[in-house]
């Protein structure tokens, strides 16, 4: 191979000070970052990222319109292949583009399932903790759930360094059993890198139930079950054992 046609040759404050004039020419007219698809051109050929644009009749740079046309081929493609920030808030970390850094970003911004509070993922557990301090944390140990019938349970889990919040719904069959349906969502502070599994059992007289599976996260950050009929008891009430382990 020719060796002009690599950069071994070339000085590296050479390759750093023309990466730069490309990452400057690169950089969106609105919030300074690389610009990101769908790409936005305006007459006076300056870009923007297409959700910078949304708002805008005109560019901020040089107050001409946009274009109608689509950017070049080639400018995407090399747009396409330039590292940029993490577009969640205070990340600072750079991605490029088949990365799943965003998907699971810590500083991504969840609603606390309790109250209004957003804010970013890492930030999850010590809100709860902190704002509301009369709500049980579960683990990953075994923990008792206490469920009335007909009603809508949410609580958070902190386990092996992950928050989930867990989700029980007991629905009405008819007069004598219902149907419960879980949801667990994780919270992700980063993407898992060990399989966990949940165990959940039900109790009561001569009925009893055990089921153990594996939280997939691999299609998004939550799954859901579903268990029943199960009969009530006295006091329409369902008492449920969870654990949650690892491997």
């Amino acid at each position: 191979q020719c060796s002009l046609c690599t950069m071994d040759n070339v000085p590296q404050d050479m390759v750093n000070r023309s990466f730069q004039k490309i990452l400057d020419i690169a950089r969106c007219a609105v919030c300074l970052e690389t610009a990101r698809p769908a790409i936005v051109q305006c007459e006076g050929e300056h870009i923007l990222c297409g959700a910078c644009s949304e708002r805008l009749n005109e560019c901020l740079t040089c107050k001409r319109p946009f274009s109608r046309a689509k950017p070049a081929r080639f400018m995407s493609q090399v747009l396409d292949a330039l590292p940029k920030l993490c577009k969640h808030t205070n990340c600072g970390v750079y991605v490029s583009g088949d990365d799943e850094h965003e998907k699971w970003c810590g500083f991504q911004s969840t609603v606390c399932s309790l109250c209004n509070w957003i804010g970013p993922r890492r930030d999850i557990l010590s809100h709860v903790e902190q704002d509301h301090p009369s709500v049980t944390v579960f683990s990953e140990h075994k923990s008792v759930v206490k469920i009335k019938d007909q009603s809508l349970v949410t609580f958070p889990i902190s386990a092996f360094g992950k928050f989930f919040w867990a989700w029980f719904h007991v629905i009405n069959e008819n007069t004598i059993s219902s149907t419960v349906r879980l949801r667990l969502f994780l919270i992700p502070n980063g993407k898992p890198s060990e399989e966990y599994f949940f165990e959940v059992s039900h109790y009561y007289e001569k009925q009893f139930f055990k089921s153990k599976f594996k939280c997939d996260f691999e299609e998004g950050p939550s799954f859901k079950k579903k268990f029943g009929p199960l009969f009530k008891d006295t006091k329409n009430e369902y008492v449920f054992e969870m654990t949650i382990s690892k491997e």
